[in-house]
């Protein structure tokens, strides 16, 4: 019989409640992972629980549990900038990081999944695709062939990403946008809910509509 493997999850916030259930169905399929502690920032919550699970600590508590793995459940449209600071702050060697793919996914055997993705329920990654490190794909997006992505990025609910784009570095991505072939998308850029991406993006841009247009700041 094979090994559990024990879980840290970092991040006390309500998305430890969605990507919990994203675990329950992998285990459902295949028993893989257990869940053994929650560490958070935020003294507050510290001693306090979320959905059955006690949180234990600071982040740097990590290091208490040296034989697990790790799942990094900080992330939104705000704290997306800091996602990847505070991976390096902690100091954990990037291959402790699990990635979560939802059984109910395609991902094409020819792409390539960074560590420390989470990827949700009913979402595509195609051929010859390369996700960096610790990029989130939401529910029912579809990301076609030989596309590229940089660490951190954010990939919201169906989002459509046609073949041959390359998307920066904590890039975020909004409900239902939609970005035309061999599109470049910059670092830091932010893409607004529903938009329609035509012309590429420059880094730290926000941009908006069909066709997307820059937001005013």
């Amino acid at each position: 019989m094979e090994q559990i493997q024990d879980i840290v999850f970092l991040g006390g916030g309500t998305a430890f409640l969605e990507i919990k259930e994203l675990i329950d169905d992998i285990n459902e399929n295949k028993p893989t992972y257990k869940v053994i502690a929650i560490l958070d920032d935020n003294p507050d919550l510290h001693g306090t629980f979320i959905g059955g699970f006690r949180i234990e600590g600071p982040l740097s508590k990590a290091a208490d549990y040296p034989d697990a793995k790790f799942v990094f459940g900080i992330g939104s449209m705000k704290t997306r900038a800091i996602r990847l600071e505070i991976i390096h702050r902690l100091g954990i060697q990037i291959e402790r990081f699990v990635t979560l793919i939802h059984p109910h996914t395609k991902i094409y055997k020819s792409a390539q999944i960074g560590h420390g993705c989470i990827i949700h329920y009913g979402s595509v990654v195609g051929a010859n695709t390369v996700l960096g490190n610790f990029n989130i794909v939401a529910f029912n997006s579809v990301i076609g062939e030989n596309v590229q992505t940089g660490e951190g990025t954010m990939i919201t609910t169906r989002v459509v990403i046609l073949g041959g784009t390359k998307i920066g570095a904590r890039v975020f991505m909004g409900i239902g946008s939609c970005i035309a072939n061999d599109i470049s998308i910059g670092d830091d850029s932010f893409i607004g809910i529903g938009s329609v991406v035509i012309k590429n993006i420059a880094p730290n841009f926000k941009v908006f509509g069909n066709p997307a247009r820059p937001i005013p700041s």
